[in-house]
């Protein structure tokens, strides 16, 4: 565990001292590119996206040490699964899937390494850290001056009245380390902005982003948008909205996606377990109908 902080630290100081946009393209490249290999791949069947996908993420978490990048790929692999041969019973599956992993986590420390190594990040960073940061963020800013993005977009609007971003404020406070980034959700980065205002405001934004995300994915495979969206959703749960779409690539993604071809729209015959668009790809197939009369 030592060893991935270590590593992490010393990423962050390479970047830093190199222009700006490489660490977005660095981000982009774990949180975007290898994403949409992955799911393209799994969606239509292509194992070599499949192969590049995986290879990058290793890749990218040898670099950076980023431990969400690297479980995105099992994470996929099982949604993949479970969407294309349970998907009547797909929520049910993500309920006793997520009990399933905080058993199999404790069971693996306990047995396996003697310390809470898998839980730390497969329960505590997943689960209970999102909540704990919420109740910290809105410890704090209830009783704080709010911020009204001052640090972000707003910034050459407002003046910002802490000497340090809100994840580093709420690390040095309650974590006692001017290093520590604690990143929250949207939520308690909105209510650190504008308060209960501001949680309204980043749901709002949030559901028009979802809009869009859906009708561009009308159209495609449910498989692929589902899988498109499986780690977005878990950064999503550890970073500002705003954070989410720049830094993260969300933003991109959905530029990539917009643009993206769709073989189905070409081809007859992938091996799709979901009737429907089977179906949909016989359908708008050019192939002449064979007669039998």
């Amino acid at each position: 565990m030592n060893d991935v902080y270590r590593l992490r630290l010393q990423a962050r100081e390479v970047f830093a001292t190199h222009p700006p946009i490489l660490a977005y393209v660095f981000n982009w490249y774990g949180s975007v590119f290898n994403v949409l290999l992955l799911a393209y791949g799994l969606a239509y069947w292509k194992l070599f996206y499949v192969f590049l996908g995986v290879a990058g993420q290793i890749l990218h978490y040898s670099i950076a040490a980023n431990k969400a990048v690297l479980f995105s790929v099992p994470f996929m692999l099982i949604i993949s699964a479970s969407l294309k041969r349970w998907r009547a019973r797909f929520g049910a599956l993500i309920m006793w899937g997520l009990i399933g992993m905080i058993v199999v986590s404790v069971l693996m420390d306990v047995l396996l390494f003697k310390r809470p190594y898998v839980t730390a990040f497969a329960v505590v960073r997943v689960i209970l850290m999102p909540g704990l940061l919420t109740a910290d963020y809105y410890d704090f800013f209830s009783t704080h001056q709010w911020a009204y993005w001052s640090y972000s977009f707003l910034r050459y609007l407002i003046v910002y009245p802490y000497d340090r971003e809100p994840p580093f404020l709420i690390g040095q406070i309650y974590f006692h380390n001017p290093a520590t980034s604690a990143n929250a959700n949207l939520w308690a980065d909105g209510f650190a902005n504008a308060g209960f205002v501001g949680v309204i405001l980043v749901s709002l934004v949030l559901g028009f982003i979802m809009w869009i995300y859906d009708s561009i994915m009308r159209n495609k495979p449910a498989v692929l948008g589902v899988l498109c969206l499986a780690l977005p959703s878990f950064l999503l749960s550890n970073a500002s909205l705003q954070t989410f779409m720049s830094t993260k690539g969300f933003a991109l993604l959905l530029l990539w996606l917009l643009f993206m071809p769709d073989p189905l729209k070409h081809q007859v015959g992938l091996r799709f377990s979901d009737r429907e668009e089977i179906t949909w790809s016989l359908q708008h197939s050019t192939r002449p109908k064979r007669s039998y009369t």
